[in-house]
Formats: structure tokens, C-alpha cells, sequence
């Protein structure tokens, strides 16, 4: 699996493949790891990440404290789209580590299975970042441009 800028969403299952690159690349034994709330806040105020490849994580779990995931999404997706930018100028590697049960719905979009209360929910990742490509079975990748 190769490193790519912009936003890359790898299961579980690929995260060695991951690592390995990210070691190749940057000689380094791991990468940071950050919540979503902290990568939300640091792209919000443009205070740089502490690495150029951070690898994310609570990306599924934030979905599953929120009452009002239509507001939510909209407040994540306009963050991300205001920075797109300064992102891109940044050549940060974002890798979200989603869980195993991440799966396809109508065989189109990536989601990820979110357990909320009694029945699962699956967040379609798509209704986020827009069009996802499929780099492996295990990784899929958009970059930072998001539209409107």
C-alpha cells in the first residue's frame, strides 16, 4: 500500500500494509495517532498536524454519541471543505483506521458500521468526503478536494 495525500480510509486489516509504508517512507517505527476531534480542531484552526501522515482514529465513534448525525455530517464536511487547500498545500497523508465490519452498501458506497443503541447504523463515508476510489480491497482513497 502506498502512502497517498489526501484522505485514505484503510480497515483494520490493512493496517499492517500501512505501517509498513508509512516506515518505509518516513523511517520512523509508527505513525501519530490522533483523535477526530483533534484532527477536526487543528484543520479548523489551521495549526498544522503533527505529522505529514497521521493515522485517525474514533472517526466511527464520534457517530455513535450523536443524537443529530444530519448536523454532524454537515458541521465535519464544511470543516474539512473550508481547508481543503491548505491541506493539499500541506501533502498531509490522513489515514482514517476504520473497523473490520466496514462494508458496502448497494455495492456503491463506503460505510462504516456504527452500533447505536439497539439497531446498527452504517454512515455512508461518500455523503462526507463525495466519491471514494477503491485502491485495495482493504484501503480507499479521496482526495482533499471536496464539493460543495
Amino acid at each position: 500500500m502506498a502512502l497517498m495525500t489526501g484522505y485514505n480510509f484503510v480497515r483494520a486489516s490493512g493496517l499492517n500494509d500501512f505501517l509498513q509504508s508509512f516506515m518505509r517512507r518516513f523511517d520512523e517505527p509508527a505513525p501519530e495517532v490522533i483523535s477526530i476531534v483533534r484532527l477536526l480542531r487543528d484543520v479548523r484552526r489551521r495549526a498544522g498536524l503533527p505529522h505529514q501522515c497521521v493515522q485517525v482514529q474514533g472517526f466511527d465513534r464520534l457517530f455513535t454519541i450523536c443524537d443529530d448525525e444530519p448536523a454532524l455530517r454537515r458541521e465535519v464536511r464544511s470543516v474539512l471543505r473550508r481547508s481543503m487547500n491548505w491541506l493539499t498545500e500541506g501533502a498531509y497523508c490522513i489515514y482514517f483506521a476504520l473497523p473490520s465490519e466496514t462494508t458496502f452498501s448497494h455495492g456503491e458506497h463506503l460505510c462504516v458500521r456504527v452500533p447505536r443503541r439497539d439497531e446498527p447504523y452504517y454512515l455512508d463515508l461518500e455523503l462526507l468526503f463525495g466519491k471514494l476510489q477503491r485502491i485495495s480491497t482493504d484501503h480507499y482513497h479521496k482526495p482533499f478536494n471536496i464539493d460543495s
